[in-house]
């Protein structure tokens, strides 16, 4: 999401609570007024106002919770780098150092209604303990460790949630003090980092004088409640507390260590095994909310009200990535004009073109979108490193016949909802399953989104940088290719074969890869749901470790000369090879993806995929089914649960499925079911030789293609629609790639890291349960 988006989502979200809290101040100026009005009693009286006054403050410290987890989701880290460069840079703000070591996740206080996700590597828990590099590893939970921990913190939380420019108001419900648009950018970090302390420790630490990083444990013992307060009409003084709750209020409410806050960090991790993203999630505690009223300095009424920590304590989860190339049902980078999308054209989820679309009815069938629809219309004339796309020429071509760009102007009135001739395609995403709440469904003048050069990596692993880490053109690779060097499976010349293939035969589920440099030279590897490796030993299978020279050799192994092996014995979910891969295929049956696996297949040549890839436990089922001309009912993905997936791409070449090959090996069979991502970085996703030889059925996708150039499938006759040669194309999109699933290593898009999709899980109710009464109730 772009960043201004962010900031009007967070400016509307502040402004609707702030609202909400004058609305709370002017009935509580009026309740005398009401209740007189009833002919109540003074007593009466009193004590309705002051249990309505702590239901009011209960109110604004739910509006405090809430301004902290919107805030979170417009989390926005401005940077390009490299997601090692990005976990070390989490880990040292919020874990407290790049070798703090990684730990069990502490469990949830309360049901955690986003995933628990146990089986995910936890880089630090940071909800009730302090890493202390000093301590030789330990985590240490001293008040003063704590508030180091909470200064990292808050200092961290306020340089990427906020703007370092000035100008940008911050709401603070109980207090005055806002960001003003003369507050330089120091300010504007001070008084940020002061709100994160605020919320950290339940306490109201906005307003201290001096240097966020100056304050001390005593400060904070010392600090008040979040106070805010109401003059009455009758002259009597209401006023409204929020403070964190502590073992006194609830003694059996189990609450952490640093305990008196409403909100606290939980802990970081990966979003998915070698996924390039991470989860930081956070829990939102129990608070207190007291009134009081008082008039010629005597208490005349109190009331409590002690949030119920079932109902109000809940954790909610933020992924932070880069937008990864697999969220697409169809990019292009170059489109020709004379691709058709035709009346067969059925794509449910996101579609993208740097160049422009051609939109053909057939025999009064429109193409049909489910998703969004974007396009740049870059001409990728007179261009230049700094302008990959040239000039732009916004719109769509209409009809097959057209050789004339429509402009959006020109669509028939309406460019949502464009006709032109009587070619008018159905773009029907609807928020919030497929766009953002006001966003439109189609986009004729996108940014330019470019693909990855694919070499980007030294040597060394680490990605290129002409100062940090230079290295020659030349020596330059893949991200995959380091990953599949250093603990997937690498392969330094041309396959004859690799099959995937899911196996139970034992009892035990594995995931087997079987690799082949001729039709009788293979090696034989598989893996379980804990990822160790294993290679097949004549007819033994045994265990794997990774070698120096990128290969897996069982313990006993004789190794070649200068070739040392590793203790690593886990297996990162990347295939590679430098060369072609022939055939990939499922070996002729069977689901060729366990339930639990998730992988890519990378290579610098060309792919030819000539068998099933189907998933064990498969996200969607059936396919879109055309209603009417201009509807469909997209197909069921109702198990978005799911965790298998798979990711093919050729980073320098094409990915072809076989057909009308001599050797009828190389040839995919009819109706061919592919489940995955597929990418050709500089190349196109083609059926190998369309134009000849019979219709071969339809290409059964789920998933999503990204090419360089659109590639064809098949030929159709163009008064019928009936394909001659060739496959026809049934695509249904995998939801689950616009979200936390995507294929390891897959690649991503060169932009800032952004939250790419939250689970806030704030309770409806957030307040009530215990209420307790002081004075005259």
């Amino acid at each position: 999401m772009k960043r201004i988006q962010r900031e009007q989502g967070i400016t509307l979200v502040a402004t609707v609570l702030l609202v909400m809290v004058v609305f709370i101040s002017l009935l509580l100026l009026t309740t005398n007024v009401v209740l007189g009005s009833r002919k109540s009693t003074g007593d009466t009286r009193q004590g309705s106002r002051v249990q309505y006054a702590a239901e009011s403050a209960a109110s604004v410290a739910r509006a405090q919770v809430a301004q902290a987890a919107t805030l979170i989701q417009g989390m926005y880290f401005p940077y390009t780098v490299d997601p090692i460069e990005v976990q070390n840079t989490l880990k040292t703000n919020l874990c407290g150092s790049v070798t703090a070591p990684s730990v069990t996740a502490q469990t949830p206080s309360a049901a955690n209604r986003a995933s628990q996700r146990p089986t995910l590597p936890v880089f630090c828990d940071v909800s009730g303990l302090a890493y202390n590099p000093a301590s030789g590893n330990a985590p240490v939970d001293t008040p003063d460790a704590r508030l180091i921990k909470s200064k990292r913190q808050a200092a961290f939380l306020a340089s990427l949630i906020l703007p370092s420019a000035a100008g940008t108001t911050i709401p603070n419900y109980l207090s005055a003090q806002v960001v003003s648009a003369s507050d330089d950018a120091n300010t504007v970090l001070q008084k940020a980092a002061k709100y994160w302390m605020t919320m950290f420790y339940g306490k109201e630490l906005r307003t201290y004088a001096g240097n966020y990083q100056n304050i001390t444990v005593a400060d904070v013992n010392a600090a008040p409640p979040i106070t805010r307060t109401v003059t009455a009409q009758d002259g009597s003084t209401v006023t409204m507390t929020v403070r964190g709750a502590t073992l006194t209020d609830l003694p059996n409410a189990a609450l952490p260590n640093d305990d008196s806050g409403l909100f606290r960090i939980l802990d970081v991790r990966e979003s998915a095994p070698n996924s390039g993203s991470f989860i930081l999630r956070y829990e939102i505690l129990p608070a207190v909310a007291t009134a009081t009223v008082t008039k010629n300095n005597q208490v005349i009424a109190q009331s409590t009200i002690v949030s119920n920590p079932v109902s109000l304590r809940d954790v909610g989860e933020m992924q932070l990535a880069q937008d990864s190339f697999s969220k697409y049902a169809l990019f292009t980078n170059v489109h020709p004009s004379t691709i058709n999308f035709t009346g067969t054209t059925l794509f449910g989820g996101p579609v993208h073109t740097n160049q422009n679309f051609r939109f053909t009815a057939t025999n009064g069938a429109q193409p049909w979108f489910g998703g969004k629809v974007t396009s740049a219309g870059c001409t990728f004339q007179s261009t230049t490193t700094s302008n990959p796309c040239g000039t732009k020429t916004s719109g769509a071509y209409f009809g097959s016949a057209s050789g004339t760009i429509t402009s959006p102007t020109n669509m028939g009135g309406n460019p949502l909802k464009p006709s032109v001739n009587g070619n008018a395609p159905v773009f029907d995403a609807k928020a919030p399953a497929d766009l953002k709440p006001g966003e439109p469904p189609v986009d004729w003048n996108a940014d330019y989104v470019q693909l990855p050069s694919g070499f980007d990596y030294c040597p060394n692993g680490q990605p290129y940088d002409a100062t940090s880490n230079p290295c020659t053109s030349t020596q330059r690779q893949s991200e995959q290719r380091v990953a599949g060097f250093q603990s997937g499976l690498f392969f330094s010349s041309n396959l004859y074969s690799l099959t995937l293939k899911q196996d139970n035969s034992t009892g035990t589920n594995y995931q087997t890869v079987t690799s082949c440099t001729t039709s009788t030279t293979c090696t034989f590897y598989r893996y379980g749901e804990d990822n160790q490796m294993q290679i097949k030993v004549g007819t033994s299978w045994v265990n794997a470790f990774k070698a120096s020279n990128g290969q897996w050799y069982a313990a006993n192994a004789t190794l070649p000369s200068g070739v040392t092996l590793s203790t690593n014995s886990t297996f990162n979910g990347v295939v590679y090879g430098d060369g072609s891969i022939d055939r990939l295929t499922n070996g002729g049956s069977g689901t060729a993806i366990a339930r639990f696996a998730q992988l890519t297949v990378a290579g610098k040549g060309q792919i030819r995929i000539t068998g099933n890839l189907t998933y064990e436990d498969p996200p969607c089922s059936g396919t879109n089914v055309r209603t009417s001309n201009t509807t469909v009912t997209p197909a069921p993905c109702n198990n978005q649960a799911a965790q298998n997936v798979l990711g093919v791409y050729s980073v320098t070449d094409d990915v072809l499925i076989g057909n009308n090959n001599t050797d009828t090996s190389l040839n995919a069979p009819n109706d061919v079911n592919i489940h995955a991502s597929i990418m050709s970085g500089t190349g196109t996703i083609a059926v190998e030789n369309y134009s000849a030889g019979s219709a071969r059925g339809a290409v059964n996708l789920i998933g999503g293609l990204i090419e360089n150039t659109y590639g064809a499938f098949g030929t159709f006759n163009s008064s019928t629609g009936v394909n001659q040669t060739g496959y026809t194309r049934n695509f249904v999109y995998d939801k689950r790639l616009g979200g936390k699933t995507r294929p390891p290593k897959f690649p991503r898009k060169k932009t800032p890291w952004d939250v790419d999709d939250t689970d806030i899980n704030l309770p409806l109710a957030v307040f009530g349960g215990v209420t307790q009464r002081v004075g005259n109730p």
